[in-house]
C-alpha cells in the first residue's frame, strides 16, 4: 500500500540501466501507509563517445573532447600523405567509441607529407632523372654545364645533392652535361712538333701528325686540319 516514483535517475558502474539504485526511505524503514517511496533509478554505466575530430585544428579537437565530457592526452606529430599539416589524423581510441567521463582521448596531427630523400641521379639521362623525381612528388628545373666525364643529355648533378631530403612538391635543379666543354684551336704554324702536340694534348684534344712529301721546315708545323681560332 505504498506509492512509487521516480525521483532521480543516476549513473551507475555497478547497476544495469533501468533498475533501482536506492530508495527513500530506504529499504527496512517504516513508512506510513500510502505515502511515496522516491526510487533512484540507474542510467547505466557513464560513456561518453569519442568526438569525430579528423581534421580539426589541435583547439577545434580539443574544445571538442572537452565538450564531450572527456580530457585531452598526449598530442603526437606524424607524417601524412593526405591530411595537410597541422591538423588532426586519428584519435586513440578510435572515433566513437565509448569512454569513462574524463577519461583520455590521444591525438595524432599531421607533419604534412614525408620529406623525399634525393636519390643518386649522375650519369642517369635527362628523361629518367626526371621520371624518378616526378613519381617522387618533386618538381624539376634544369641548368646545363660542361662536363669531361658525364656524357651529353646526361645529369652532372642535382640541387639539392644525392642524399639530402625536400618536402614533397619541393623543387629540385638537374645540370644536364653538354659535353666536354669547347676549347679554342691555337695558331701552331712553325711551331716545333713536340711543343705543338703537347699544347693540344693539353687542350684535351687528339692529335695525328702527318709529313708531306717535299721541302718543309724540319720538324715544324706547316699546317692544321682545323682553323686556328676555331672551337671545337
Amino acid at each position: 500500500d505504498l506509492q512509487a516514483a521516480v525521483s532521480e535517475e543516476q549513473f551507475s558502474e555497478t547497476v544495469e540501466r533501468g533498475q533501482v539504485i536506492s530508495s527513500d526511505p530506504g529499504a527496512g524503514s517504516d513508512a506510513r501507509q500510502g505515502s511515496t517511496v522516491s526510487l533512484v533509478v540507474s542510467k547505466g554505466p557513464e560513456r561518453y563517445a569519442v568526438p569525430q575530430v579528423a581534421g580539426m585544428t589541435v583547439d577545434e579537437a580539443t574544445a571538442a573532447i572537452e565538450d564531450g565530457g572527456l580530457t585531452l592526452g598526449q598530442v603526437t606529430k606524424a607524417y601524412d600523405e593526405k591530411v595537410a599539416k597541422d591538423l588532426v589524423v586519428s584519435t586513440k581510441p578510435n572515433a566513437d567509441e565509448l569512454l569513462k567521463k574524463g577519461q583520455e582521448v590521444d591525438l595524432v596531427v599531421s607533419k604534412g607529407p614525408a620529406p623525399v630523400k634525393i636519390p643518386a641521379l649522375t650519369g642517369k639521362s635527362k628523361d629518367a632523372a626526371t621520371a624518378t623525381l616526378t613519381k617522387a612528388g618533386l618538381e624539376v628545373k634544369y641548368a646545363e654545364d660542361y662536363s669531361k666525364t658525364v656524357a651529353k643529355g646526361s645529369v652532372i648533378s642535382s640541387n639539392p645533392k644525392a642524399g639530402a631530403t625536400v618536402p614533397k612538391g619541393g623543387t629540385v635543379t638537374l645540370t644536364i652535361s653538354l659535353g666536354p666543354p669547347l676549347v679554342t684551336v691555337p695558331d701552331l704554324y712553325r711551331t716545333d712538333e713536340q711543343a705543338a702536340v703537347k699544347a693540344l694534348r693539353d687542350l684535351g684534344l687528339k692529335v695525328t701528325v702527318t709529313y708531306p712529301i717535299g721541302f718543309t721546315p724540319f720538324g715544324r708545323v706547316v699546317s692544321q686540319s682545323v682553323a686556328a681560332g676555331k672551337q671545337v
